[in-house]
């Protein structure tokens, strides 16, 4: 059986289960906005012997029953199982003990769900993993340079003065979120944070400090790349944001009314060694690339998102994405 960890509405998800389907392959699917999941037992016999075994949507699943686990988004959450039993708790031992006993049980919940987490990542065929969904941006650049990748020079700083000096240095500068890009909704728009490029002019109305930000130099580019990762293959595409003013920083700014041009695109053998060490280095079978070819064709590496999408790559290349990933799940082994 395979075991899928998504979200609602995640589309590759449904793509890759609809090949599921043609394959004939048992799966399950778990989504975590709205995910029913209870350990039955958890079995640690004395010769070390493993035995767990879960409920999921009233369905048993025993983990040595499940060949093949692929974490796309979120992560496993088993029940709290929390009754309406602390009242005669508050009454006797009062509001400060009755927290303290729910923090408690919270934490042995987090132990048993790390530990299912872990033994998930260590059946047959596995691809992705949860405790590695969020990776730490600054880490990843300083791993990069450390295989050779080229990056664009790069500032965190709260201080006014500090940027303006990186500014004057840099030429022309740009700011990015320092972990996860923030999507949230109001009631009249979506807030979204994107890359956007710091002006001079703009600078002046920058109060002397303010709350820590990155800063990375601005670079002309021939056009950026996106690179699906998926077990040491590459499945790359050309985006010409810098067609289109609208997109030319950041082109998550998309223009449905002129859509940038997207076209498959063939890595050189050393960036792909580059790449396939850094991937590695991080302990990352799978995930998105970023990266810029410059004006004077220089490779620039931005950042990795272990559960970044995929689709807006395979499709317009029109690459093998979602079967070679149900697969990898059904079998083990990918096309070359």
């Amino acid at each position: 059986m395979v075991l899928i960890q998504s979200q609602d509405f995640e589309i590759s998800t449904n793509e890759v289960i609809g090949w599921l389907i043609s394959f004939g392959i048992k799966f399950k699917r778990i989504n975590v906005e709205s995910q029913n999941v209870r350990l039955l037992k958890l079995d640690l016999s004395l010769n070390g012997q493993l035995d767990i075994e879960l409920l999921i949507d009233d369905e048993k699943v025993n983990i040595k029953d499940i060949s093949g686990y692929w974490h796309r988004r979120g992560r496993l959450l088993i029940d709290p199982i929390e009754k309406n039993g602390y009242a005669n708790l508050k009454e006797t031992f009062g509001d400060k003990a009755v927290n303290e006993i729910k923090t408690n049980l919270s934490r042995e919940r987090e132990c048993l769900n790390s530990f299912i987490d872990k033994k998930l990542t260590e059946v047959q065929n596995v691809i992705g993993d949860s405790s590695k969904g969020t990776l730490n941006k600054l880490s990843v650049l300083q791993k990069a340079t450390q295989v050779g990748l080229k990056i664009s020079p790069t500032l965190v700083t709260s201080e006014k003065k500090y940027m303006e000096v990186f500014l004057e240095k840099q030429g022309s500068i740009i700011t990015k979120a320092i972990l996860d890009n923030l999507f949230t909704q109001t009631p009249e728009e979506n807030l979204i944070f994107y890359t956007e490029e710091i002006k001079t002019d703009k600078v002046e109305s920058f109060p002397p400090n303010f709350y820590y930000s990155l800063f990375q130099q601005k670079i002309e580019k021939s056009y950026e790349l996106r690179i699906f990762y998926l077990l040491g293959k590459f499945y790359s595409m050309a985006i010409f944001s810098q067609d289109d003013r609208q997109t030319s920083v950041d082109f998550r700014k998309y223009n449905n009314d002129k859509p940038n041009r997207r076209v498959p695109y063939e890595l050189p053998q050393d960036l792909k060694e580059k790449l396939d060490n850094l991937m590695k280095s991080l302990d990352l079978n799978s995930g998105s690339i970023d990266m810029i070819l410059t004006k004077e064709q220089e490779y620039i590496f931005l950042e990795v998102n272990p559960v970044g999408q995929f689709a807006m790559v395979s499709h317009p290349c029109n690459y093998p994405t979602e079967r070679e990933i149900a697969e990898y799940l059904s079998t083990g082994k990918i096309p070359n």
